[in-house]
């Protein structure tokens, strides 16, 4: 992973005090909910991230953070 890979567009998450602008950001709230409880949509998501190196896994990585939030009910923007 490229910790700093940057999204095209920011990933507005309640949990987090300000817009999740890159790819670490982003797996590191998945990495605090993984440790709290382990899901299979949740390592998913992880390694989505984990593996973002070029413009489609990035776009890649930020779609699966979204969806993770959004089914973990997480309130987005």
């Amino acid at each position: 992973m490229f910790p700093n890979v940057a999204f095209d567009e920011p990933v507005l998450v309640h949990i987090a005090s300000e817009p999740v602008r890159t790819v670490e950001q982003a797996a590191q709230i998945v990495r605090l909910h993984l440790q709290a409880k382990f899901t299979i949509h949740r390592l998913n998501t992880l390694l989505a991230l984990e593996r973002a190196a070029d413009g489609s896994e990035i776009a890649e990585a930020r779609a699966a953070f979204y969806s993770w939030a959004c089914a973990e009910r997480t309130d987005l923007d």
